[in-house]
């Protein structure tokens, strides 16, 4: 009955298993790459800065946060962050960071960050926007230091982490 049943008519049965296979493994590939570990960088990089900066801000670690930035950066913001705390607090929805590109110069980068957030929040059910940020880093006695950043951004009202 695979090739033609007694109607002369061709069997979806193949088609069906198949589809359903195809189905099975791209549920099954979103899953891990949903649930995989996020990228480790190399001790001593600026991305791992980038990547321990971000760690702490969303952990609300103020002693690890106070000790990634530069003296200067570190005077303007010390009592404000122990204040206000440094947690993206304005989106209650979840959200990812990628790391984009980074441009490193001797003892300087400046990397890109996505923010992208998720929201359940709506009459059509989950909505998401992603927003852009830079953090601006030197490098001091080989450790990287964040100079300057854009985020998070409701800190830039309490202290001078960008241009405004």
């Amino acid at each position: 009955m695979n090739e033609v049943e007694s109607s002369g008519t061709v069997s979806k049965l193949p088609l069906v298993i198949a589809g359903g296979v195809v189905a099975i493994v791209l549920v099954v590939t979103i899953g891990l790459v949903a649930v995989r570990d996020p990228t480790v960088y190399e001790p001593g990089t600026p991305e791992a800065a980038v990547q321990n900066y971000v760690q702490a801000s969303i952990d609300d670690d103020t002693d690890v946060l106070l000790s990634m930035l530069t003296e200067d950066l570190r005077g303007k913001c010390e009592a404000d962050l122990t204040r206000w705390g440094h947690g993206d607090r304005y989106d209650n929805g979840e959200f990812r960071v990628e790391l984009g590109d980074i441009e490193i110069t001797q003892d300087a980068a400046i990397a890109e960050l996505t923010f992208r957030y998720a929201s359940s929040n709506g009459p059509f059910g989950g909505s998401g926007h992603s927003r852009d940020h830079q953090i601006f880093l030197v490098r001091i006695d080989d450790v990287w230091l964040v100079e300057r950043a854009t985020w998070p951004d409701h800190l830039a009202y309490y202290c001078a982490w960008d241009d405004r």
